[in-house]
């Protein structure tokens, strides 16, 4: 299924490309700047005690989150 997405994008001229999965915050990276994301997130805990996850049943990004990492996804895009 991703070779089918990536052979797709490929007949258009995409600059760049960026995605972003939700997975362990652990370990967030871009690969444009594999920092980017993760610094994001760590300003946030640094400075915030409000949760990124939709609740404790759920880790998902809740909006906040997915608010922090589309900012720095639209920071690798520039």
């Amino acid at each position: 299924m991703s070779t089918a997405f990536f052979d797709r994008v490929q007949t258009h001229q995409v600059r760049k490309l960026v995605i972003v999965v939700d997975g362990q915050r652990k370990t967030v990276s871009l690969d444009a700047d594999p920092q980017a994301a993760q610094i994001s997130l760590d300003e946030h805990w640094k400075t915030s005690m409000l949760s990124l996850d939709v609740g404790p049943y759920d880790g998902h990004l809740n909006a906040l989150g997915v608010r922090l990492v589309a900012q720095a996804a639209a920071a690798a895009i520039r």
